[in-house]
């Protein structure tokens, strides 16, 4: 996969939770599929911060083999 994409990225502060857990370190990477039944939930995901669609592109992608 190479080419345009787009990255979604959340910003949160370190003392947000999800479902009474702490989400500091969190890290979700999700590109494939996209994002488009994941954005309607932000609401209730993001009480507080910051919520960017960037258009990148892509140099290289290796996924696994599996």
């Amino acid at each position: 996969m190479e080419g345009p994409a787009t990255r979604l990225t959340i910003y949160i502060g370190e003392d947000d939770h999800w479902h009474h857990k702490p989400l500091v370190g969190a890290s979700v990477l999700r590109g494939v599929e996209g994002y488009g039944a994941f954005l309607p939930q932000l609401d209730e995901l993001i009480g507080e911060g910051l919520v960017t669609l960037d258009q990148v592109e892509v140099v290289r992608y290796v996924g696994r083999t599996e």
